[in-house]
């Protein structure tokens, strides 16, 4: 097996993992918004997913690209010495810190909720919709 057809094949499976990985977190979105609307916003109003959910999946993404782009530039250049345990740990964080930022100022902000409504519903869907299964892996993998 020469080098270029070994790059295609690490492309390929690569390309599915990524796939995979983004079908997984919209069924983990649309499983806790239906959660988090239902028992903590308590609204009826079917029209929440189409707004709510798009945008929540979407930068959820970005908040997992945003920390992995972080992180790499942390370790690249020495800032931090990780092992792969803390990398995990503190990709977990930062990827939950930020899809909470993301949550709370930009996605249900459009919904006319109270503050504190907002606040859980953020926390509650950045903390089950955190990506640890792609953290977990690249910290094994990476670090």
């Amino acid at each position: 097996m020469d080098l270029r057809s070994l790059m295609e094949n690490i492309l390929f499976i690569g390309f599915i993992i990524i796939v995979l990985c983004l079908f997984l977190k919209l069924i983990c979105n649309v499983l806790v918004l239906l959660i988090v609307t239902r028992k903590i916003l308590k609204v009826k109003n079917r029209n929440i997913y189409n707004k709510v959910l798009t945008k929540s999946w979407l930068l959820g993404i970005l908040s997992d690209l945003l920390t992995l782009v972080i992180l790499v530039f942390f370790k690249k250049f020495n800032f931090l010495e990780i092992e792969s345990i803390a990398f995990v740990l503190i990709g977990i964080v930062v990827s939950f810190i930020l899809t909470l930022i993301f949550n709370y100022f930009y996605v249900f902000r459009s919904l006319d909720l109270l503050k504190k409504k907002r606040l859980i519903a953020s926390i509650v869907l950045g903390a089950l919709t955190v990506s640890y299964y792609v953290w977990i892996p690249l910290g094994l993998i990476f670090a």
